[in-house]
This record gives C-alpha cells, structure tokens and sequence, in this order.
C-alpha cells in the first residue's frame, strides 16, 4: 500500500478592503454525458427533478452541499463535482441549450457571462494572457480586472484579462465551438471579494480539497482507491477495494478525495464465527470458505 503524508496547508490573505461580493453561479459551457465521472464517489448526484429546475437550481443545490461545479443533464439529473471539467470534456453548444450537460460554477464573482462570440473586432486595454488548464483559472488569474476571456486550445485555454469590455464581432450566443474557433467572455465587480459572508475563505478551503482529490487520483494507479488512513485523516493509502481483507468493496474509513465512509466497505476479518484465513474478499465483496470451532458455513455464505 501507499501512503502520502499531510499535504502542506494553502495558505492565503485576504484584502479587507476589497469590495464584497457574494456571487453567483455562472455558465462555463457544455460537455459530454461522460463529465463528471460518475463512478468517482466525489460526484454527487441529485435526482429532483421537482427542485433542480434548472441549471442555476442545480448550481445552488451542489453549492451548498460543498461543490465547485455543477452539470445538469435534460433539466432532470443534476450531478456536483469538485474536480474542473478539462479542455477536452467541453462539447460544442451554447448557454441557452446545450445537447449534453450545462456545467456551470456553482459561485464566482464572474457571474456575468456575456456570451460566446466569432472574435473580437479589437483587444481594448488587454493587461495580461496566459495559458491555462481551467476557466476558473483564468478568472483566478483575471480577479483585478472587469472582464475574462477564453479561448480553447489543442491543450488547454488561451486566458485574457482587461480593464475595459472587450469589443465583439459575430453573433452572440455562437454555439461553444471546441476548435477554438469562438472565445467566450465574462465579467465582475473589479477586484471583488466576499467579506463577511467568508465566501473567499471557503472557496479557497474547497479549491485545496480538489487539489487535494486530484492529486490522490494522480498519485494512485487505475486500479487503485484512495483511502482515507485511520487517525490522519490528511494521508491516504492506495487500496484495491475490489480485493482489500479489510476494505472490502470501497474505502471503510472515507474516501481521501472528500467522500464520506462507504456503506458497502466490509471488514471481512471482522465477520462473525470466520476462521483465521477462511475468509477473502473477490469482487468487492467477503467470500467465507471456514468457519471457527463451533459455528457452520450457511448456504448464504454466513458462519452462524
């Protein structure tokens, strides 16, 4: 098994004289049914069709449950995620109806999403570019100024900052084209922050806990589940829940990545009247050969 050690805090400072801000969830594009990953067990899924009306709906209910995105599937299926829909999950569509999933942040200050256009005619007071791998790192990085930009790439997004609205071409609501042939836009209260609400802090405690996510997802390999280690709860170890003696069928303390404890792990060691050794886990689920002195193997593979 594999264990990493406590991650090293984020630290971070807020500016107290920064303008306050609660924001709002905001749309980011469309995907593929296959984003997020529903065998993840950090995605939740909400069925609700009578609450989740839409794609705001949706936004608010993974927002209060503790996630940064959101993706509504036909206005029926709502699913949360705290892991950043890469380039190449985006599909092409528009905000006012995409064929897959509408993924949107469930809060940032750059709520206003001013649509996706062919271009811009010119770059009016562009301050900063840079490339980057999600679109809510390009509004981390655009935070001091009114107005974002993105443009996707064979790799990423190509992230455009300024001080002054940006100057279009083409119609608005140009379906989200993934060849990088349209560039979105948005903006934001300049350089805003939420104060008293503590909204900056708990973004900032969620965004660790992605890291955090991805980086277990990175460091085990495929076949392998990162699980919480009892008592340190800031380490893990690599498992194979469909074979772990003590972890049968998922991670018993909790999943690293922010899951709680999984109903269906076992401890099959800890089964009632099982023989030392007369016991494995296959498939995910306790498998008794021999019972101790005193108890009998059931047809339902039980010692009683």
């Amino acid at each position: 098994m594999l264990a990493l050690l406590a991650l090293v805090p984020l630290l971070s400072q807020l500016a107290s004289a920064a303008p306050s801000y609660n924001g709002a969830p905001t749309f980011i594009g469309c995907a593929s049914t296959t984003y997020p990953s529903q065998s993840d067990p950090n995605t939740l899924a909400l069925y609700d069709s009578g609450s989740i009306a839409d794609s705001n709906a949706c936004s608010n209910a993974c927002w209060d449950d503790g996630y940064l995105y959101s993706s509504l599937q036909g206005y029926t299926s709502c699913f949360c995620t705290n892991v950043a829909p890469a380039h190449n999950d985006y599909s092409d569509g528009g905000a006012t109806g995409c064929t897959g999933n509408t993924i949107q942040i469930t809060k940032t200050t750059f709520s206003s999403f001013l649509g996706s256009y062919d271009g811009w005619a010119t770059q009016p007071g562009i301050s900063t570019s840079s490339t980057v791998d999600t679109i809510e790192q390009c509004f981390q990085n655009c935070q001091a100024y009114t107005q974002a930009a993105v443009s996707q790439t064979a790799t990423g997004f190509d992230c455009f900052c300024a001080a002054t609205q940006f100057s279009f071409t083409g119609a608005n609501w140009q379906p989200w084209e993934t060849n990088g042939s349209s560039i979105q836009f948005w903006s934001h209260p300049i350089g805003s922050q939420v104060g008293q609400s503590g909204w900056v802090r708990r973004q900032l405690r969620e965004r660790l806990e992605m890291e955090r996510s991805q980086k277990a997802m990175a460091v085990c390999p495929d076949s392998l589940t990162a699980c919480i280690v009892p008592g340190a709860e800031q380490s893990f170890e690599c498992i194979d829940p469909q074979s772990e003696l003590e972890s049968c069928g998922g991670c018993i303390n909790g999943y690293f990545n922010g899951g709680s404890n999984s109903t269906e792990a076992v401890d099959c060691s800890a089964l009632p009247g099982v023989a030392l050794g007369g016991v494995t886990c296959a498939s995910g689920q306790c498998v008794v050969s021999k019972c101790a002195f005193g108890w009998a193997l059931t047809d339902e593979g039980t010692c009683e």
